[in-house]
């Protein structure tokens, strides 16, 4: 159990408080006589929850990360006569620092690993859920959204009920009768979900109705009429052939069409190019002194020199030309070998008559639509299949889920009644738990919708499962508590305090549940710890502006 918890920011008239020590039963948090907000009791909870190893108190109080800061909490459990002390920082969440008894840090460890060595003490290994899913629907602190007393099993904001009813059966350890065919069904009904969903998004073909069924068959004998009229035109070559090499075949054919027409293009351009170019130095003059016998003025010099440019212009233009005509031949290249290659790919096939590709590609497209015609109709077969498999498994389930169901909530209920009538009296409507199905669950006070027996029947369902499961403890904030009617929660706290687990609770105006306006003594003898106005945990309250 948890034996203490202290911090060195745990402040009380300017000093450090010393640590808070626990015992088996109930544990108070006592808060002020005038109800004061803002004190630190919730708080403190919280704290007990993060010995526990969760993670509420750094995710929900972002005000006191603000106020007071990075901090340590350090705490112990005691299991048997070993005691176990560690300590946990507000800015490493996910850390559990392995301590000596003076709270000097010798190691650490995840916090994950934290909980599952508090599974293992308290009994909890082996029910299919972690240790924070059994517990934390039983740690009911303001924040947590886990107080609807019409859904006791609701563990945290957007919990299913189906989580809920899970959870409890791993508390009571008969999870287990129903876990295996839970799991075949689970895979039965996600493998019939994909096959409609690959259906519906046009993944596979597929029908729905025998009707359909019906439409393709009939289709079907159509297209292999015309399948065989084809066949027995084209000398019979196409009986060897299956839709994919047919189709194959096809392809191949207007590849090498297209390679052929783009061998011819590139052809005729290579051709042009050497037409273009074949020019020699013989075009161009070399002596011009037979241009002066009629020429006299003529400016042989400016004339050499445009000869000359022309010259250079030539060796440019054959640069170039030598580049592309390369180029274009190596393109012709490497066409050849594709069409090579191709000629090759369609002679490896068996010996195929000289066909068209129009008739391959007719071929093609009636095997083709054959094969999706097929395929739809044995979708509809593989449904139904699927269909009668989760039907089965889930016929199974309902009737093993009912059985385990059936005897739990009738020992959970009897209980609810026995304490009930502790609590009140033998008169009064005792809540009870009407679990329907894996999926639903209510939890009811018959003839009595009032808040305050609505929040009595959810201790009182606490208590059961605190009694009669491995559950280590509970946590009850004060928020709801003075709903209930003052006999009745005096009751219920002596009977919280009978206990050898451990249950913490806060509660505010403790001498309003007395006539003698005095604490009674289930809360006086049980107090941890005391809160008021001025004596707050961290020893003051900082939703108060301070005097300047």
């Amino acid at each position: 159990m948890l034996i203490e918890v202290s911090c060195d920011k745990f402040i009380d008239d300017g000093k450090i408080r010393p640590k808070i020590e626990f015992h088996p039963g109930l544990n108070t948090v006592m808060g002020a006589r005038k109800a004061t907000n803002s004190i630190g009791k919730t708080t403190f909870l919280l704290i007990v929850d993060y010995c526990f190893g969760g993670t509420d108190y750094t995710n929900l109080n972002t005000d006191i990360d603000d106020n007071v800061g990075p901090h340590t909490i350090n705490f112990a459990f005691k299991f048997g006569d070993e005691k176990f002390f560690y300590s946990r920082k507000t800015d490493e969440p996910r850390k559990v620092y392995i301590c000596n008894e003076k709270y000097e840090q010798i190691s650490s460890m995840g916090l994950e690993s934290f909980n599952d060595f508090l599974m293992d003490k308290y009994g909890l290994t082996g029910r299919g859920n972690s240790f924070r899913d059994i517990i934390g629907g039983y740690f009911r602190i303001y924040g947590k959204d886990n107080d609807d007393e019409k859904k006791p099993l609701t563990a945290f904001r957007n919990d299913t009920l189906e989580q809920g009813i899970k959870r409890l059966l791993s508390l009571y350890d008969v999870y287990g009768k129903t876990a295996d065919l839970e799991a075949s069904l689970k895979k039965a009904v996600e493998e019939e979900d994909a096959y409609k969903k690959a259906q519906k998004h046009k993944l596979i073909s597929g029908v729905t109705t025998k009707n359909g069924v019906k439409e393709n068959e009939k289709r079907i004998k159509e297209l292999q009429d015309r399948k065989a009229t084809l066949t027995a035109g084209s000398a019979k070559g196409l009986l060897d052939l299956d839709s994919v090499q047919a189709t194959h075949i096809a392809e191949l054919k207007k590849k090498l069409a297209s390679l052929r027409r783009q061998k011819s293009r590139f052809t005729v351009q290579l051709d042009a190019m050497k037409m273009d170019i074949d020019i020699d130095e013989s075009s161009f003059k070399r002596d011009y002194s037979e241009l002066t016998e009629f020429f006299p003025d003529a400016d042989i010099k400016h004339i050499e020199a445009i000869d000359n440019f022309h010259r250079q212009l030539k060796k440019v233009l054959k640069n170039e030309y030598t580049e592309n005509r390369e180029r274009l031949e190596n393109i012709v290249k490497m066409i050849d070998i594709q069409i090579s290659d191709l000629e090759k790919e369609i002679v490896s096939f068996k010996e195929i008559p000289n066909i068209s590709t129009a008739i391959l590609e007719d071929y093609s497209s009636i095997e083709n639509e054959l094969e999706s015609l097929v395929a739809a109709n044995e979708y509809f077969e593989k449904i139904n299949e699927l269909h009668a498999a989760t039907a089965d498994l889930q016929e199974r389930f309902d009737k093993i889920f009912a059985e385990v169901v059936s005897s739990l909530q009738l020992d959970i209920n009897k209980e609810l009644r026995r304490l009930n009538t502790i609590v009140c009296d033998a008169k009064t409507s005792a809540p009870k738990i009407n679990i329907r199905d894996s999926k639903f669950y209510s939890y009811t006070t018959p003839n009595d919708t009032g808040t305050g027996s609505r929040i009595r029947g959810m201790m009182l369902f606490d208590y059961v499962s605190l009694s009669n499961t491995p559950l280590p403890a509970l946590i009850e904030d004060s928020m709801t508590l003075k709903q209930i009617e003052d006999e009745a929660m005096i009751k219920l706290f002596e009977l919280f305090n009978e206990s050898k687990k451990q249950v913490f609770v806060a509660i505010d105006k403790a001498e309003s549940y007395s006539d003698d306006n005095t604490v009674p003594p289930v809360f006086s003898k049980t107090t941890v710890l005391e809160l008021s106005a001025g004596h707050e945990l961290f020893g003051r309250a900082w939703n108060k502006s301070e005097e300047k």
